[in-house]
């Protein structure tokens, strides 16, 4: 799996490739500081099956540029990550496009957990799933919508 990642902080952003790294089948091919040397290596680039983005990219708006990597790179998976991963910040980064949003800092565990669904694979936003949710989630890229609009339908007592 070819990866790419995009975080303001230098130091996450180490420990970020780090993570990725010790993941099997993981090649993290570019590390940037901004959404435009993202944009610029994607487009030079061979495919690359995930980006991670920061929510919070300092003057830059993580959302957009997830919003601009799904629509120029629809097969381009997108992982969102934030400090503040409570559930609002799940309905956004799902609305923007993303698979799925990760709590800074970043558990090699809970990485680990999400790329074992391999591929395709994609859980409706929360920190744990049980064997039968994960087997009725969605699994396609063009089911972020309906995810999206699951999480709408949910009362907030249950997101």
């Amino acid at each position: 799996m070819r990866v790419m990642l995009v975080d303001d902080s230098p130091e996450t952003l180490e420990v970020l490739v780090a993570q990725y790294q010790l993941q099997r089948g993981v090649e993290v091919v570019g590390a940037f500081c901004e959404g435009a040397s993202l944009l610029l290596a994607l487009a030079q680039s061979a495919p690359v099956d995930l980006v991670s983005v920061d929510i919070q990219l300092g003057t830059e708006d993580g959302f957009a540029l997830c919003e601009r990597i799904r629509s120029r790179y629809p097969m381009t998976r997108v992982v969102m990550c934030s400090i503040e991963a409570d559930d609002e910040m799940r309905r956004r980064a799902v609305r923007a496009g993303a698979s799925h949003l990760l709590a800074k800092p970043v558990l090699s565990r809970d990485l680990k957990s999400w790329l074992d669904l391999g591929p395709e694979g994609m859980i409706p936003p929360g920190d744990t799933m049980s064997e039968s949710e994960r087997k009725d989630a969605p699994r396609t890229p063009q089911s972020v919508r309906e995810i999206a609009a699951w999480l709408d339908s949910l009362s907030p007592d249950v997101v």
